[in-house]
């Protein structure tokens, strides 16, 4: 039978303790972690048992600025070990893709592709990658083409929210107040109550199982005047009850941000501003929807337009663009402090391990 005598036991403490003070020693500050291993614009992300997954978009260059086909690719960033590798490419290349997470599974909504002959082309498609078996299978198409749409996930539905539908009959793109919903297990759409504010672009989080749309825009060629084109607006939406509420808006109007959600506050994240002339901004406020409050962490080390994701308490900003519309390949994290597994739980993870292990 194993015994723990006192000098085990004070080493046992240390050793918690320098686990604990390690994961912690990047809080409070962004940390370099990394590079993106390829130049592309217009990717969706998504993030499964600790690896983030970027899936397609159309390659960039500082020189020449976008290209034209869209990319099939898949990279994956495994946040354990800090190492890149490539996942299965997906079946039809998208640029602006939404992705959205059920069961293990990435499921990647609409986008479009485009041609030097053929110019654009929206996509209804809707693929879902199984990141146990790395294949790709498709789905049922979304009802309605659109662009520029953002999507939520609550309770097992995957919410596709806003965006851009062409109007043929005047040959412009005009925002929407669409809500559709998905269920991955029947693979059938639902209408669901419109959002109060028609935007495209908008972003959205997930807090305490309602989804918060925030910000967009209205189609930029829809006749408004530029002042008038984005929105500081935040709307929720309970799904229980599949009703819409107003909160107050954002305290500074920004557009093209990021946002993610941890602990139940969202992180809004980089972008740009027209508040005091147009520029990029560092800044990122955090909101918590529970109590009508906002707040701040520190900001981004340079003005950055960039998606990002959340693992586990920790916020990664995956490349963008940086001084205007040069591209950057760095990595950024930002560490909370949150966590879902607490010192307590892993004093008997670790103890259990070490017993094993005896």
């Amino acid at each position: 039978m194993f015994m723990l005598n006192r000098r085990n036991a004070y080493s046992l403490f240390v050793m918690l303790l320098v686990a604990i003070t390690v994961e912690r020693s990047d809080a409070n500050a962004w940390v370099l972690q990394t590079e993106v291993p390829t130049s592309r614009n217009g990717t969706s992300t998504a993030v499964v048992n600790g690896k983030i997954y970027i899936i397609g978009g159309v390659p960039y260059s500082n020189k020449a600025g976008p290209g034209w086909s869209a990319l099939p690719t898949v990279e994956v960033y495994d946040t354990r070990i800090g190492a890149w590798g490539k996942a299965a490419d997906m079946p039809t290349p998208r640029i602006a893709a939404q992705a959205a997470v059920f069961a293990r599974e990435i499921y990647v909504f609409g986008g479009y592709s485009r041609g030097k002959i053929r110019g654009e082309k929206d996509h209804k498609t809707v693929e879902a990658y199984n990141t146990r078996t790395n294949t790709w299978s498709k789905t049922r198409d979304m009802p309605t083409l659109r662009r520029g749409f953002r999507t939520a996930v609550v309770d097992g539905k995957i919410y596709v929210i806003g965006g851009a539908i062409f109007d043929r009959e005047r040959d412009v793109r005009v925002a929407t107040d669409l809500v559709e919903a998905y269920d991955p297990l029947t693979e059938r759409w639902k209408k669901r109550a419109s959002m109060p504010t028609k935007r495209m672009w908008v972003d959205t989080a997930v807090v305490n199982h309602k989804i918060y749309a925030i910000g967009g825009e209205v189609s930029p060629r829809h006749g408004v005047p530029p002042d008038d084109q984005f929105f500081a607006r935040i709307e929720e939406y309970n799904p229980k009850t599949d009703r819409w509420r107003k909160h107050p808006d954002m305290p500074l109007l920004r557009f093209s941000f990021s946002t993610v959600a941890i602990d139940k506050k969202i992180y809004l994240i980089g972008g740009y501003t027209r508040e005091n002339g147009f520029k990029t901004l560092t800044s990122i406020d955090v909101y918590e929807p529970s109590f009508n409050r906002w707040g701040a962490i520190p900001p981004l080390p340079v003005p950055r337009i960039a998606p990002a994701v959340a693992v586990n308490g920790v916020i990664y900003v995956l490349g963008g663009f940086v001084r205007g519309q040069r591209f950057s390949h760095a990595v950024e994290a930002f560490d909370t402090g949150f966590r879902a597994v607490n010192p307590k739980d892993k004093l008997s993870t670790l103890w259990g391990e070490f017993k094993k292990a005896n």
